[in-house]
């Protein structure tokens, strides 16, 4: 997706396929908050966390972070955010590459839930070899 100061002017299919929008015109509406829920998981404002993370993209260059998306169904999704700043013609604009990372978000919970069960396991093992 390319974006400027006004919003997204710009996207690709797969971008179109991920919010679940049917074309790039209704795409190009949005706003970066408006294609996430009112609050991140910190429990930061989307709308102001997002100019924040924006701002710091054309100050450094770029910008990578995780962000909770909502496609146009209203389902949530974690994803990976890479911001990246560069000039196209006189004006500053932002890329954002948009990587949807549920499944690893799933394995990391499935993974700790895992560590967590065999650590109670063990605690269990050895309080009933001790008795």
């Amino acid at each position: 997706m390319l974006l400027n100061e006004k919003g997204f002017f710009d996207c690709n299919p797969q971008a179109l396929k991920m919010f679940g929008i049917s074309s790039k015109e209704e795409f190009i509406k949005l706003s970066p908050p408006e294609v996430s829920p009112p609050n991140q998981l910190d429990g930061k404002n989307s709308f102001e966390s997002s100019n924040e993370k924006i701002f710091t993209a054309y100050q450094q260059g770029i910008n990578r972070f995780d962000w909770i998306h909502r496609r146009s169904n209203g389902e949530d999704f974690p994803s990976e955010v890479l911001l990246s700043a560069f000039n196209l013609g006189s004006e500053q604009v932002l890329q954002a590459t948009v990587r949807d990372i549920s499944d690893r978000k799933l394995a990391e919970k499935q993974l700790i839930e895992a560590k967590e069960h065999a650590e109670e396991m063990n605690h269990l093992k050895i309080v009933s070899f001790q008795i």
